[in-house]
């Protein structure tokens, strides 16, 4: 337990518990091959926790209920202990943002309460469906949560996320639901394409127009400043067009669609640029393009303040950078980036950017197949036979990998450590 623990804490996560009081019929964990090493724990006791407290990073935000490595992640306010533990966080980081993942059935009035004593608290619900006659096709049983959102709403921000699926609970379930949130001013929904591997493909029964009915419902709420975020996308290009404001924020002059093309003279190269931009303290001077004229504004952002404008995540300057380095050190005279066919478009046009014409290749995930298409869930395996096809035609000196795709230790879920790949095919090998 220990070392996964540990593992987690570097990425500011903190797992508390594997067990979880729902069985969604899309959850994740029935489509893990054999061969994944994942880990479900107990309700880790509080003593236990606390001795990894203090390495948390008290300048980032303490996130629990999101998964960060091979343990599977259950629902928080299950824990016995889930209280002391939030206290015991509190005492040690009485000021640091904590972000807690719930599926929001045990959010009763009493316990919101508590959360909205803290201060610094965000919640994001997995609501899936509002109905509960919808809900117990996502969940095996009907229950009603409309009211516990209802009451959230008064005391703690949140965002709402479902994971889509119109095929079981019907695409007006969605738009519904959505619009009920909106008239809570909840700050952002989520909506997840079920992501299915070869093992559950069959169970989850997803359409072919899934994506199409995504952006239908996109489009439904543009007129809606509050963001409407559909994961997981493939972006084609770095502009910095904004997905919403959420409610409350400071940048509520700009809509969705607006691209930002300034900000105090500078032109960000990243969306993750102009978001950083937008959100350090003083005046702004904020250049936009809204359907093909340039409009500016001006606003002042105060410490503690949010400038609220939500973009979706591309890749910063300063990777793409580390990547140009990392080649350039190794005097690699015939390189290949290996990465995600959601990445593979965006670190081609990013390298560009920066004069740089380097190789990159999308690699399947034959290990998991069905849509996955996460760099996080490519296998050692996979990238070996990603190599094998482009060793002949590229003949490549140097490999270099994402390491998202590996733990600490530079292994995949299976196991198995990227070096693998080097000794096979005797080319120098990194991870990024």
């Amino acid at each position: 337990m220990e070392k996964y623990l540990a593992e987690a804490v570097k990425s500011n996560v903190l797992p508390i518990t594997s067990r979880c009081n729902v069985r969604c019929c899309f959850c994740s964990h029935k489509g893990n091959p054999a061969k994944v090493l994942n880990v479900s724990l107990p309700h880790v006791p509080l003593k236990k926790i606390a001795q990894f407290l203090p390495f948390l990073d008290p300048e980032k935000k303490i996130i629990i209920g999101e998964s960060a490595t091979i343990i599977n992640e259950g629902e928080p306010l299950l824990h016995p202990e889930f209280k002391e533990i939030i206290l015991a966080i509190r005492k040690l980081y009485p000021r640091t943002p904590l972000s807690i993942t719930t599926n929001g059935l045990l959010l009763t009035r009493e316990m919101i309460e508590f959360l909205a004593s803290l201060g610094e608290v965000e919640l994001v619900v997995s609501v899936n469906a509002l109905t509960p006659s919808k809900r117990k096709l996502i969940f095996g049983f009907a229950s009603e949560i409309y009211s516990n959102l209802e009451y959230l709403s008064r005391k703690i921000p949140f965002t709402a996320s479902f994971v889509f699926m119109p095929h079981v609970v019907g695409y007006g379930e969605y738009a519904d639901s959505i619009k009920k949130l909106l008239n809570l001013g909840v700050e952002a929904v989520r909506v997840f394409l079920p992501g299915y591997t070869a093992k559950n493909q069959k169970l989850i029964k997803a359409p072919q127009n899934l994506n199409t009915l995504a952006e239908k419902l996109f489009y439904e709420f543009l007129e809606e400043n509050t963001p409407i975020i559909i994961e997981p996308t493939r972006l084609k290009d770095f502009k910095a067009e904004v997905l919403g404001i959420i409610p409350r924020g400071l940048a509520s002059f700009l809509k969705k669609k607006d691209i930002v093309l300034k900000v105090n003279g500078k032109s960000p190269f990243s969306r993750i640029e102009a978001y950083k931009l937008l959100n350090t303290p003083g005046d702004k001077k904020v250049e936009i393009l809204r359907q093909g004229k340039i409009i500016t504004f001006n606003f002042s952002k105060k410490t503690g303040q949010r400038a609220g404008v939500v973009f979706y995540r591309d890749i910063e300057e300063e990777t793409l950078r580390q990547i140009i380095k990392k080649i350039e050190t190794q005097n690699a005279k015939s390189p290949l980036i290996l990465t995600s066919a959601l990445a593979v478009l965006l670190i081609k046009k990013g390298l560009r950017k920066l004069g740089k014409r380097y190789p990159v290749l999308p690699v399947k995930s034959r290990f998991f197949g069905g849509n996955i298409k996460s760099a996080g869930l490519l296998t050692v395996d996979d990238y070996i036979c990603a190599v094998k096809k482009a060793v002949t035609l590229l003949k490549p000196d140097y490999l270099l990998l994402p390491s998202i795709s590996f733990d600490h230790r530079g292994r995949d879920l299976t196991g198995k450590s990227y070096l693998e790949i080097e000794e096979l095919f005797n080319i120098r090998t990194e991870i990024l």
